[in-house]
């Protein structure tokens, strides 16, 4: 799997997973970002559901381990996309 910046492609109307792979951390938070928006957070592992923006529900789902997945993508959804995956429990300082 890559690592750092990768460009996607989708047709629209298909599904597409951006997978994640993490090391180093037991069921940390993983958090997905479109341009400066958060759109999905989710701690792995959790009994809870993952959050997920209510304009994006339908069509953005969180897998268990926290990898995001696209349904029906359609051209509404291009855009540049962040993942932040930190430690549960372990808060992190965001420097802009």
């Amino acid at each position: 799997m890559p690592t750092g910046l990768s460009v996607v492609n989708a047709l629209v109307g298909t599904n597409l997973t951006m997978g994640i792979i993490y090391t180093d951390a037991t069921d940390p938070q993983v958090s997905w970002w479109i341009d400066v928006l958060p759109v999905a957070t989710w701690t792995v592992g959790s009994v809870g559901q993952p959050s997920v923006a209510a304009q994006h529900r339908g069509v953005l789902f969180l897998e268990p381990n926290g990898s995001l997945t696209f349904r029906g993508v359609t051209l509404n959804y291009s855009g540049s996309y962040t993942v932040k995956v930190v430690q549960s429990g372990v808060e992190k300082l965001r420097r802009e």
